[in-house]
């Protein structure tokens, strides 16, 4: 994600991303995801904090934001089974938005068995083909407060 999307959801959720400047956060380099799902980390990220703080919780700590197997992937220290729910839901919905514009986007893959999930331009741009036999399946063990 580029710089300028970086520093505002650091500015903007401080307290969500409170140890991203920490030497060893693995944020400290920002989020390793494209730039068509900042609206998607923004919403989420306002979604938690406002979440906790209706239910008088601590905003959990983000220990990482990245793509993975072209989904989402949002780590964080314990929390809520409510931000957790929020959290398989974005990576739900990740796996509709094109990683790189923010348009409607499929699950892609390369004959070299890489996953992205993009928008029909940019899987053309990438050389990809929509995914037949990758099932993506995200489960979260429940941590409660």
């Amino acid at each position: 994600m580029n710089d300028r999307f970086t520093q505002e959801l650091f500015h903007k959720f401080h307290r969500l991303y409170r140890g991203h400047d920490h030497p060893r956060s693995l944020l400290r380099h920002g989020f390793a995801c494209g730039d068509g799902w900042f609206l998607l980390v923004r919403d989420l990220s306002e979604a938690i904090e406002v979440a906790c703080d209706h239910a008088r919780e601590p905003v959990p700590e983000a220990s990482q934001v990245k793509e993975k197997f072209g989904g989402l992937r949002f780590y964080v220290g314990v929390a809520s089974d409510r931000v957790h729910d929020l959290l398989e839901r974005a990576e739900r919905d990740s796996l509709k938005i094109c990683e790189e514009c923010g348009r409607e986007g499929v699950l892609c893959v390369t004959q070299t068995r890489c996953y992205k999930t993009v928008c029909a331009e940019h899987a053309t741009t990438f050389g990809m083909r929509p995914s037949q036999e990758f099932r993506h399946t995200i489960r979260y063990p429940k941590r409660s407060l």
